[in-house]
């Protein structure tokens, strides 16, 4: 793997994970108690978590379902646009919904840096709640 090639893709991922882990901490500082992530255990978000704010039901099958995505490839490969994306969550019942586009956080966490580093800008998020 080229590390040159590769450092926008490889950012992304890194700013992903510190917006979830973020907005977790800032939820659980708010009253919240438990959070769903989508194909959970599909990563390491959960084991970086306190074991308590994931669903006690879901706590024994994390490992076995991060096995079977390894073998399996990619979960969700998704074509809708930023518009649409919010729209479904809505649809589905999240009341509260917004989208995150990835240039936000490349301006969140890697403003600054002399290096020039920064994110790919392909990636957007959608955050919802009930």
């Amino acid at each position: 793997m080229d590390p040159r090639a590769t450092s926008g893709s490889r950012a992304a991922v890194v700013a992903r994970a510190r917006f979830i882990e973020d907005l977790v901490a800032e939820q659980a500082d708010r009253g919240v108690t438990q959070y769903v992530v989508p194909g959970a255990g599909l990563g390491t978000f959960a084991r970086r978590r306190p074991a308590d704010l994931v669903d006690a039901a879901d706590r024994p099958g994390l490992r076995a379902r991060e096995e079977g995505a390894r073998a399996s490839g990619p979960l969700f490969i998704s074509f809708c646009t930023p518009r649409e994306t919010p729209a479904l969550a809505q649809e589905s019942g999240f009341r509260d919904v917004w989208h995150v586009p990835g240039v936000s956080l490349a301006v969140r966490h890697f403003a600054g840096r002399t290096d020039g580093l920064h994110p790919s800008t392909g990636e957007d998020l959608v955050v919802a709640a009930t």
